[in-house]
């Protein structure tokens, strides 16, 4: 049974997403900030989604660009800088869409 869940457990956490190029990781990065920035800027259900989606698939991608380990989960694991860019941009993301909402600058249904 062992065997089994760390066998499970390495498909989960070593998948290939975890191993790509610098130069992927850096259009992941940009794809993220970019969508973030389209969010802040124009929020609706698109930009959103596409930031959603871009965030997803930084938290998999960004091994070469995580920074410093902030908090040690387990050995081998923690969070790391890299990880807080996508709540960060998350913030400020609804904080903007709260603003225009309630100045009824955006349509909400």
């Amino acid at each position: 049974m062992d065997a089994t869940l760390a066998a499970l457990a390495e498909m989960i956490v070593g998948d290939a997403l975890g191993k790509v190029a610098l130069w992927q990781q850096l259009t992941v990065l940009g794809l993220l900030l970019g969508s973030g920035g389209w969010a802040a800027l124009r929020p609706g259900r698109p930009a959103v989604v596409a930031f959603a989606a871009c965030a997803a698939l930084w938290w998999r991608a960004n091994q070469a660009l995580e920074g410093p380990v902030l908090w040690t989960l387990a050995p081998g694991h923690g969070v790391v800088l890299a990880d807080l860019l996508p709540v960060a941009l998350g913030i400020v993301v609804a904080r903007r869409y709260r603003a225009l909402r309630d100045a009824d600058l955006i349509d909400t249904k």
